[in-house]
């Protein structure tokens, strides 16, 4: 793991820390029993009459800088509703992503397709935290957890009623995400060392992986030629962000998406 990687989880798990202070894990879980029940998140994104695409929302990365200045999370969100995507990732890694958790709420306020909370989860606070402020799925990154955290994680995820997509994102992960048994699988195509991107590492990794399992491609896909690689490879949705938050009309860079 690098040293900037090494930053973000020491920063993560202080202010976790705090967090449990301000807002204990029983509070969460009174928040929970309030909550609706959560949007398919699954179904949305296997569905067989389109390539499916989870629109994500973000103003900023350690990597691309400011990648939007005017950034209304639910306006934006209600955007990529209404231009067809099939969910919606919300960051809310605050310091360097620029997101924030209340963006969650705004986006289910305003959308009816189901919602992804994208952050460094290293704590099942975490976990219960995204769905009490109404996420319907939340992402695990296999490089950040053990396996026994990992494994765990996803127990957690079914037993509150929120679905899990544990990203891998090179072949040394994939025994390690097996093992823990999720449903959906991410493989991100961005080298986590170096931050260079290559789709053919979802095409590669893919082929590894048992059947049955649904496959999400993340980062790097910016054209319809990527997108017919990855249906053409059985890949069931991809997510994308930059490449839409940087598009003046979402709408029609969906349809130039489209295959």
């Amino acid at each position: 793991m690098n040293g900037f990687l090494q930053q973000i989880l020491s920063e993560k798990q202080e202010q976790i820390e705090k967090k449990k202070i301000r807002s204990p894990i029983q509070q969460l879980q009174e928040m929970l029993k309030k909550v609706p029940p959560a949007r398919n998140f699954t179904e949305a994104i296997t569905r067989k009459d389109r390539f499916n695409i989870i629109g994500e929302i973000k103003r900023a990365s350690p990597s691309a800088g400011i990648i939007r200045t005017i950034y209304e999370a639910g306006k934006l969100a209600k955007e990529l509703s209404d231009a067809g995507v099939a969910a919606i990732s919300v960051l809310t890694e605050e310091k360097h992503f620029h997101g924030d958790l209340f963006h969650l709420i705004r986006v289910y306020d305003n959308v009816s397709v189901p919602i992804l909370r994208k952050d460094f989860v290293i704590d099942e606070y975490q976990i219960l935290e995204a769905r009490a402020y109404f996420a319907d799925a939340v992402l695990l990154i296999a490089e950040l957890l053990t396996q026994e955290q990992l494994s765990s994680f996803v127990s957690s995820c079914k037993t509150i009623g929120i679905t899990p997509l544990v990203e891998l994102h090179n072949e040394s992960e994939i025994d390690k995400v097996l093992k823990a048994n999720p449903d959906i699988i991410g493989i991100n195509n961005r080298n986590l060392d170096d931050f260079t991107v290559n789709i053919n590492t979802t095409l590669k990794i893919k082929k590894q992986l048992p059947e049955g399992k649904i496959i999400v491609a993340e980062s790097g896909i910016k054209t319809k030629y990527d997108i017919f690689k990855l249906k053409e490879a059985g890949i069931n949705a991809a997510l994308i962000g930059e490449t839409l938050m940087r598009s003046e009309n979402i709408k029609s860079k969906m349809i130039e998406l489209s295959v």
